[in-house]
């Protein structure tokens, strides 16, 4: 006779994959039919090209953060970089758009430590449990810059006095 297979081993469960809000709803946001006009093309980027990714977010977060109310969403803090170290934060977004999408992708001005920066953001997150979980699935060179979870309220009121 031929022996007994073994019995199944039961796979480890997985792990929930954090998914920005930004990925599940309509790719743009869309405005409140309250809230003002759209800011397309805020005057004070346009030092940096029009193509650029660090112009395109900056314009595009600073429509969603008008337009959104934050609720108790949270996204993934990921980087603070001086205002004048353009180049180097378009080179940054551009690494960060081989890994993830652009278009999740918040940039705003904001002032730390006396001086002007830049904070890039990524994610909309209904937790700060799933907002975690993305800041651990970044590759080591992202989470060297030590990110960490951000009520979306804060980063509206920190760039508010910014734009």
């Amino acid at each position: 006779p031929a022996p007994a297979p073994a019995p199944a081993v039961p796979a480890p469960p997985l792990e929930p994959e954090p998914i920005p809000r930004a990925a599940t709803a309509s790719p743009e946001p869309q405005p409140r039919r309250d809230a003002p006009a759209a800011l397309v093309d805020n005057p004070r980027w346009r030092t940096y090209p029009p193509g650029s990714y660090l112009r395109q977010r900056l314009n595009a977060t600073q429509t969603q953060f008008s337009a959104q109310a934050a609720g108790d969403s949270y996204t993934a803090r990921i980087l603070t970089v001086p205002r004048d170290r353009a180049v180097e934060t378009e080179r940054y977004l551009r690494d960060l758009a081989r890994f993830f999408s652009i278009r999740n992708v918040m940039i705003y001005p904001a002032v730390a430590e006396g001086a002007e920066v830049f904070v890039i953001s990524y994610g909309l997150y209904p937790s700060e449990f799933q907002a975690e979980l993305f800041i651990h699935e970044l590759p080591s060179f992202f989470r060297a810059d030590r990110p960490f979870t951000q009520a979306l309220a804060v980063s509206q009121l920190e760039a508010a006095a910014h734009w």
